[in-house]
């Protein structure tokens, strides 16, 4: 499953008239360079209409391991034929034939690089540009151990074993310990 919000304001921020067609986003799992699902289990696609907007999506067989997603919207409305589409041939024959550009997040790694000199628990700084099209993945986290502490750090107990794992509110520090599994294809 994935969680998508849409966000479809005036340029001033106000409110657009709800009878608005609307358009049609597209969001598909990369299975190769260059190379979208086509079918039912790896594409799915959303409404964005004026407002505010929450939308689940869910893929056959759910997200398993690594995957790489691309999203774009379409000029059409889903109620129309949502020309999605590759454009035929030449440099932009692997992007969509009709789109609308949106707003992406883009890690400013230079602005967060600095803001966590200054504070190591500073957040991440984005730009959020225009572009056609957006892509991100989710990685696969294997949990190895979650380690509570006490007073000391001979206190150290894993409760990641137990059938019910509860963190004492008493504890004054909590270990996470993972390995991010790596994806099969390269960018």
């Amino acid at each position: 499953m994935v969680s998508i919000h849409t966000q479809w304001l005036d340029q001033d921020g106000s409110p657009l008239p709800e009878a608005l067609e609307g358009y049609t986003g597209r969001m598909a799992k990369i299975t190769a360079p260059n190379i979208l699902s086509t079918g039912g289990s790896g594409t799915a696609t959303f409404a964005i209409t004026p407002g505010n907007h929450q939308q689940v999506l869910k893929f056959k067989g759910d997200i398993l391991g690594t995957e790489h997603f691309y999203v774009h919207v379409s000029g059409f409305s889903t109620w129309q034929s949502a020309g999605i589409g590759a454009a035929s041939s030449g440099p932009l024959q692997y992007r969509p034939k009709n789109y609308v550009p949106i707003k992406v997040p883009v890690l400013d790694e230079s602005a967060t690089r600095i803001g966590r000199n200054l504070n190591a628990y500073a957040e991440a700084v984005y730009e959020w540009p225009y572009r056609p099209e957006m892509q991100f993945s989710v990685f696969d986290l294997k949990i190895k151990e979650i380690q509570v502490v006490g007073d000391s750090p001979d206190t150290a107990q894993n409760i990641y074993p137990d059938t019910s794992p509860i963190i004492d509110p008493d504890a004054s520090m909590v270990q996470l310990f993972f390995a991010l599994l790596k994806g099969k294809m390269r960018h």
